[in-house]
């Protein structure tokens, strides 16, 4: 197998995106481009079925929703882009679900059970020294 450079490997990566994004455009707006098309051929005799004005409204929708989960699946700095924005989101939503020096340790229970229980660093050293 022939080996690549980081240059074309790069390009490789770009290009399977980019096939990517207007395969998923090309699926999501298909139905709009027939419908069109159908109705510019045939003004007079075109019925679509009932539904398909909501279906293809909802195509489109979801053409607008999938492009930034095709980028954030498909290259490795947008990955790490939503993964900050989501953490401070979380951070702002559950301000105390992530604090800055919490930890979360295995404890042992009554009667040898483990449960998982979260305390504050300093809360962590004192349980843990008293438990010696």
């Amino acid at each position: 197998m022939k080996r690549i450079g980081k240059k074309q490997a790069s390009e490789m990566k770009a290009a399977k995106t980019i096939g990517v994004v207007v395969g998923a455009f090309l699926i999501c707006w298909l139905p709009f481009f027939i419908f069109v098309l159908g109705f510019a051929h045939n003004k007079n005799n075109f019925r679509p079925p009932p539904h398909s004005y909501e279906f293809i409204k909802w195509m489109e929708y979801l053409n607008s929703g999938l492009n930034p989960v095709i980028y954030t699946c498909m290259n490795r700095t947008f990955r790490r882009a939503f993964r900050r924005l989501f953490q401070r989101v979380q951070d702002k939503t559950y301000p105390d679900y992530n604090r800055r020096g919490s930890t979360s340790y295995w404890q042992k229970g009554p009667q040898g059970s483990t449960f998982n229980t979260t305390h504050s660093t300093c809360e962590a050293k004192e349980d843990t020294a008293a438990a010696i």
